[in-house]
């Protein structure tokens, strides 16, 4: 693949929100801000990481009882979810236009 081409990554910074730095404490920091939902953003993954157009994003109500470990099972499930079918989306998509 090209240097200038994009491919896919899954992201999941709060949604509504500036884009949050990969880091191992994504759901402490989302539990921290007292945010009411999160969730995924599927994007291109260009050489600026979280820079890539937005594909797909999805959404998950928060509670303030959920824990860390709650707030990070929801986006794994949204993750499983939604994420196979955005990217059999864009497959489908791709060999749809190679015919």
């Amino acid at each position: 693949m090209a240097e200038s081409e994009s491919r896919g990554q899954v992201h999941d910074p709060g949604l509504g929100q500036q884009p949050v730095p990969v880091i191992h404490h994504v759901h402490e920091a989302v539990k921290a801000a007292g945010e009411r939902e999160t969730g995924m953003t599927v994007h291109w993954v260009t050489p600026v990481c979280d820079a890539g157009e937005i594909i797909a994003q999805f959404r998950v109500s928060l509670s303030p009882d959920d824990t860390v470990e709650d707030i990070a099972e929801k986006e794994h499930q949204l993750e499983m979810e939604h994420f196979p079918k955005v990217v059999e989306t864009i497959i489908s998509s791709l060999l749809s236009a190679s015919k």
